[in-house]
């Protein structure tokens, strides 16, 4: 039998699984030197000018998808904070958003309270324990799962995709031996979330598990739900970056940005078809697939390093447009607070 690694072990030699703030921390440096080089704290701000702090924090979801055809998008709906649950299930009735469906909050980042809802009970409970405002979106079964970062150069208006990352969802496979709390614990992703994967399976924790069965323990793809972040570079070409400049044109004040899309099929992407995309992130997106297994911490410091460059540039390129109100850094942590306590 082999001998499993302590999961502290695992925390500590995988930079995959660093706290955020952690594997970031070389960088308040380098964002001080940008700082004090462009003479403003706040000088991300200037990117992304219709999104909140650039979308650093507390990005609004909904407005970030409103200018895009609506034929890359999921039936979305958005539920104000003052909803009941009544205007809720009307408001999917009417969209004809069937279940399962995506429930997210609509300025949450990092894939928290996500969640995939089976059925009206379950979204229920997930109206009942939320504040604020919310997103229901169709689920979509697609069989890839991408990030794409995009970005446009400021003086060219050339688009350019600088990073893709293909997401593997966490799953096991049965053997027709093992009961699922064997198959949690034998894996090493699912193992790092086991408290939380033994509460959702608990009535069939115990059960073995078909051979040749698949079960995806965790439909949201966001790596610290134990998705698997996989290296797509490969990916990249000039007619993807076409198709992404066509989406990204209507939308307005759109600079740099992470498109979490899905798609059924590759080759019908690269010409513009069945893609659904599920939401942007702005400044705060990350180029995911240096969290591809084969990246050292150097290679993936050198590509953040080459990603700061870049948003310094756009920000620099945007600082004589006086039309614009760029927030402030003070405005900023105002806001940052606000958004970590929210008030019920």
């Amino acid at each position: 039998m082999a001998i499993r690694k302590p999961l502290w072990l695992i925390k500590l030699t995988s930079y995959e699984f660093w706290p955020y703030y952690v594997f970031y921390f070389p960088f308040l440096f380098y964002w001080i030197y940008l700082s004090l080089k462009a003479r403003d704290f706040g000088f991300l701000f200037r990117v992304n000018p219709n999104m909140k702090f650039g979308g650093a924090i507390g990005s609004d979801k909904a407005g970030s998808l409103r200018d895009i055809d609506s034929r890359y998008l999921p039936k979305t709906i958005l539920i104000g904070k003052d909803s009941s649950f009544t205007d809720v299930i009307s408001m999917v009735a009417r969209k004809g958003v069937s279940y399962p469906l995506i429930a997210k909050p609509n300025n949450g980042e990092r894939g928290k309270g996500v969640e995939k809802i089976a059925n009206e009970e379950e979204l229920r409970d997930y109206f009942m324990s939320h504040v604020g405002e919310l997103l229901i979106q169709e689920f979509i079964d697609s069989k890839h799962e991408l990030g794409v970062l995009y970005y446009k150069h400021p003086h060219t208006g050339e688009g350019h995709i600088t990073s893709i990352v293909q997401k593997g969802f966490l799953k096991v496979t049965g053997n027709g031996k093992k009961t699922l709390r064997q198959l949690i614990l034998n894996n090493t992703r699912s193992r790092l979330r086991k408290n939380y994967l033994f509460h959702k399976f608990s009535r069939v924790l115990d059960d073995v598990v078909p051979k040749d069965e698949v079960l995806f323990l965790e439909p949201v793809g966001n790596h610290c739900r134990g998705t698997e972040f996989i290296n797509g570079q490969n990916l990249i070409n000039a007619q993807l970056i076409s198709v992404f400049d066509e989406i990204s044109q209507s939308i307005h004040g759109f600079d740099y940005g992470r498109f979490d899309i899905k798609v059924e099929d590759i080759d019908a992407m690269y010409k513009g078809e069945g893609i659904k995309i599920m939401e942007i992130n702005g400044v705060n997106a990350e180029p995911a697939h240096i969290y591809d297994r084969s990246y050292t911490l150097l290679g993936a410091y050198k590509v953040i390093k080459k990603h700061f460059d870049i948003m310094y540039f756009i920000a620099m390129s945007r600082q004589n447009e006086s039309h614009i109100e760029w927030p402030t850094f003070s405005e900023f942590m105002t806001g940052y607070r606000e958004h970590t306590r929210p008030s019920a």
